[in-house]
């Protein structure tokens, strides 16, 4: 692996394409998802006409050391919306998983957070696709949404904790269009508090 540098997976792939059937070995082509045009059009409507929305998926597909625990998870939520975004709420693919974000979602609501400040999706990755296509940033632990939303050129801060070798957060961040912030998180990277200070600094202009 070593001897692989440290590009990631997507750019390896093509590059060993271009060396059996004669492109450029060298090439980094970016990602593409075509997603359905009504979908697309759903999402516009559902974020509306000049509101700011970042959306977030704190899933992590039964991996619970890609989590940061503690108050993390509501402290970063609490700091999108301080920065004046509206955030669409991914719940996940069910179980412990949703029942953790609903009462996140309930918290924050119980704070004074409004119906149409955090909007909760309870369904499929192609629907939270359409609303990560609306969306001006998207947040989220390592895991299938981040490389959507690059593919969709949406600014994205990629949270990586729990890996198994350094080199994991190098071969698996994403990359598209638009800026990526991949934060490798503990034991061998960056504080949690990074995350959040992103998060804040991340504020919806005027």
């Amino acid at each position: 692996f070593a001897r692989l540098g440290r590009k990631r997976w997507g750019a390896l792939r093509a590059g060993w394409g271009g060396v059996g059937f004669g492109g450029d070995p060298e090439a980094e082509p970016r990602p593409w998802v075509s997603l359905p045009a009504e979908a697309l059009e759903w999402g516009r409507r559902t974020a509306g006409e000049g509101r700011r929305w970042v959306s977030v998926n704190l899933g992590v597909g039964e991996n619970p050391r890609k989590r940061i625990g503690g108050e993390f998870e509501e402290r970063l939520l609490a700091g999108l919306r301080d920065g004046g975004w509206r955030i669409f709420l991914d719940t996940g693919e069910g179980g412990e998983e949703r029942v953790r974000v609903e009462r996140l979602a309930g918290r924050l609501r119980a704070a004074g957070c409004g119906e149409d400040e955090i909007v909760i999706w309870r369904g499929s990755l192609a629907g939270f696709g359409a609303l990560i296509a609306a969306s001006k940033l998207y947040v989220g632990y390592d895991s299938a949404c981040q490389h959507l939303a690059a593919a969709l050129g949406v600014p994205t801060i990629d949270i990586f904790a729990g890996y198994s070798s350094p080199q994991m957060p190098e071969r698996w961040r994403p990359w598209g269009p638009a800026k990526v912030t991949t934060v490798v998180v503990e034991p061998q990277g960056a504080e949690p508090e990074k995350v959040l200070d992103l998060a804040r600094g991340t504020r919806v202009k005027a």
